[in-house]
Order: structure tokens, then C-alpha cells, then sequence
């Protein structure tokens, strides 16, 4: 029976275990889960730089043998975080829907959030869209802050500069920090 060895990626879990050729991939998952603690659903093997994808084939097929190693790389499921946002979403798109005042003020502050609203894919487009402003404008502040705290007070090139920036950052933030928009968008950067 030949012995692999089993190691994350940090390569300080390491575990020697004695398999058999028969092993299944499926059945290798469910043992790295016993000995390095990574859920199978979270499991990606890898030998030789090649990903183990097919559960079903064996270690044998597989030419896995004595002193070989697998890593096991963790990964994130792959569609619990979208359809966690998509509900996320599709809740937001239902209140609005349930609650005309609140699509009114919405409109008021993002007529294609809005408009949209009837549309379950445009909303999650456009509600999307509205987040990634928002972020786009948070980064521009952070940027802007540090060019003011690197910025020579006399230079006037830099003060117009300064000037032009808080015109544009107003504007964005104008559209975007208004109450209801501002719950929506953080609601939903919960999930993102």
C-alpha cells in the first residue's frame, strides 16, 4: 500500500497516509477533510501541478503513487456567494416593490435604480452599477487624501487641482450618500 503525503498550501499541515490504488479522488477528498480539516466542498487536489477534478478516477489511473504529495488548496464555493447576493438583491427589489414611498425616494436619487425595478436582471445590474460608483468615489476620497496630505500648500497647480477634485467628489457623493440609497447599497455590500 503506498504512502502520499497530504499538505495545504501553507505547507505546515502535512499528513502521511497509506492508500490504495483504488482510492477514488472523491474518497481522497473525504480523507484530506479527516486529516487537514478542509471541508470537501471547499477542496481542490492537486499532483504534479495538475488539478484532480474527476472524483471518480483512481489513484492508480491517476499515477499517483508511493512518496508522491497532494496538495490540497482551499477554495470557496463556487455559487453560494452569488446566490446569497442574488437573494440579497432580489429582498431589496421585493421591498421596493411593496413599498411605493420608498421607490420614490429611490427614484429620486437613482432613476435607473428605479426604473429598473420591475426587471429583476436590470435592477441587479443597475443596483450592482450604483455599488460600484459608490466604491469608485470612496477610492477617489482615499486618493484625494493623500494627495492633499503630500501636497505643497503654495503650489497652485496643486490648489486648483485640490479645488477641481472636491467639485467632482461632491457631485458623485451628492448622488450616491442620499439615505435610502446608501441602505441599499451597504445592505447589499454585505454580500459582495
Amino acid at each position: 500500500m503506498p504512502r502520499i503525503t497530504l499538505t495545504d498550501e501553507t505547507g505546515s499541515n502535512l499528513r502521511m497516509v497509506d492508500v490504495s490504488g483504488d482510492l477514488t479522488v472523491a474518497d481522497l477528498q473525504a480523507l484530506a477533510e479527516v486529516e487537514l480539516r478542509i471541508p470537501s466542498s471547499e477542496q481542490t487536489l492537486v499532483h504534479n501541478g495538475t488539478k484532480l477534478l474527476n472524483a471518480s478516477a483512481t489513484l492508480a489511473g491517476l499515477k499517483i503513487g508511493q512518496d508522491d504529495i497532494v496538495l490540497v488548496q482551499r477554495t470557496l464555493p463556487r455559487n453560494g456567494g452569488d446566490d446569497a447576493q442574488a437573494a440579497q438583491i432580489e429582498q431589496i427589489r421585493g421591498q421596493l416593490l411593496a413599498d411605493p414611498s420608498a421607490l420614490q425616494r429611490v427614484a429620486q436619487q437613482s432613476p435607473q435604480l428605479a426604473a429598473s425595478v420591475n426587471n429583476p436582471a436590470a435592477f441587479a445590474v443597475a443596483l450592482k452599477e450604483l455599488n460600484h460608483a459608490k466604491k469608485e468615489a470612496e477610492r477617489r476620497a482615499r486618493e484625494e487624501e493623500a494627495f492633499l496630505a503630500n501636497s505643497d500648500p503654495f503650489d497652485m497647480a496643486a490648489q486648483q487641482k485640490i479645488a477641481d477634485s472636491i467639485k467632482q467628489l461632491k457631485i458623485i457623493l451628492k448622488h450616491l450618500d442620499e439615505s435610502l440609497c446608501c441602505t441599499l447599497i451597504q445592505k447589499l455590500m454585505v454580500c459582495l
